[in-house]
């Protein structure tokens, strides 16, 4: 059935006006001076060409107007819009959502910086996997001088609604499906602080991750004029809000996928449910149970499983089979090939048109 949704949805989104395989980058600027410049190379510089910068002023006192409009003066590709001043960069981003004509839409603060291949290598991803709605960076944090403060971020492959119980990502390493970002409305600029945790939650909510691209990365500038920085109280307060909606039925996500409906509590439970039966069963085929594993697998989800990395499910399994079976993890190479011929003609032998090409994956990862 997931399956069947997807590709009905983007069989939908192929009908509208945007630029396939084309992203848009959006840069909301306040007094961004000491940076910006920066951020703009590290654009311009990117792999691929097939991108438009649009930076948003909001209302900056500074030289920022003036070092935008000279880049934009000299590259056919980067648009400068001055709309109000001090809405915000919820708001700055929205608007920037809505006049993007293109496939996908990556994001950018005017004092971060993009790798070479950032962009490249998300939109790969996407172009790849329809289950994502987004991918991302990895995420370096630097000083106000750009120099390297050490790795921060996720290091996840595959990240969904139920992982999302945790704000995993910063604005900057997020590239997305366009189409999403309009159906969903963009950022609810109701939140000061947040509304990028609380649309990663409802791009999720509809039954799609948010996946990794491995050697692209972002750098994160470290400084004491960060907003977040100065307001340190009222961003909790906003980012309880957060995740309060997440917790429960969220009228602002149009057909979630049916396990996330009522929020976090019943998506976690369903989640678990489903990947404890799904390795009971491998691990039932590990012990030659056929009905047993025949059992467990009915009570598999493989729309909730497909969401899950194949890659940290078999290394799940390895510790599983292991415990339950009763016999040392040095043994596992030497278990797995006595049983992989077993598992495939199992699974063979009980075919379903969305969990196959999962299945294969994870087989793959298990068994090599």
């Amino acid at each position: 059935m997931l399956g069947y949704i997807k590709k009905r949805y983007f069989k939908n989104a192929k009908n509208s006006q945007l630029k396939k395989g084309h992203v848009t980058i959006i840069m909301p600027a306040y007094n961004a001076e000491p940076y910006i410049a920066e951020s703009i190379e590290s654009v311009i510089g990117q792999s691929i060409e097939d991108w438009k910068l649009i930076i948003l002023d909001d209302g900056s006192t500074d030289r920022t107007v003036e070092i935008a409009k000279s880049y934009s003066k000299g590259h056919k590709s980067i648009e400068l819009l001055q709309k109000g001043k001090q809405q915000g960069p919820a708001t700055q981003r929205n608007l920037g959502i809505s006049k993007a004509d293109t496939e996908f839409l990556a994001f950018l603060d005017s004092d971060d910086l993009m790798s070479p291949q950032s962009l490249e290598l998300r939109v790969k991803i996407l172009e790849e996997d329809r289950s994502a709605c987004a991918s991302f960076s990895y995420v370096r944090l630097i000083d106000p001088n750009g120099s390297p403060m050490g790795l921060n971020g996720t290091k996840e492959n595959i990240v969904n609604f139920t992982d999302l119980v945790e704000n995993k990502f910063i604005t900057s390493c997020i590239c997305a499906r366009t189409s999403i970002l309009q159906k969903l409305g963009g950022f609810d600029n109701s939140f000061k602080f947040g509304e990028d945790w609380d649309l990663w939650l409802r791009m999720t909510r509809l039954g799609f991750y948010i996946k990794a691209a491995p050697d692209s990365f972002i750098d994160y500038r470290q400084h004491a004029d960060s907003f977040s920085h100065k307001f340190i109280y009222e961003d909790f307060c906003d980012r309880m809000r957060v995740s309060d909606l997440a917790w429960q039925e969220d009228e602002r996500v149009p057909s979630p996928l049916s396990h996330f409906e009522n929020g976090l509590g019943p998506a976690c439970q369903s989640m678990t449910s489903s990947k404890k039966a799904f390795l009971a069963c491998i691990s039932a085929l590990f012990d030659d149970k056929t009905k047993d594993a025949e059992n467990l697998l009915s009570l598999v989800s493989f729309d909730l499983l497909e969401l899950t990395d194949p890659i940290q499910l078999a290394e799940m399994t390895k510790w599983t089979v292991a415990r339950n079976i009763s016999v040392p993890l040095e043994k596992w190479d030497k278990i797995k090939s006595s049983k992989a011929h077993n598992l495939e003609s199992f699974f063979e032998e009980r075919p379903n048109e969305n969990s196959t090409p999962y299945i294969t994956k994870y087989l793959g990862y298990l068994t090599n």
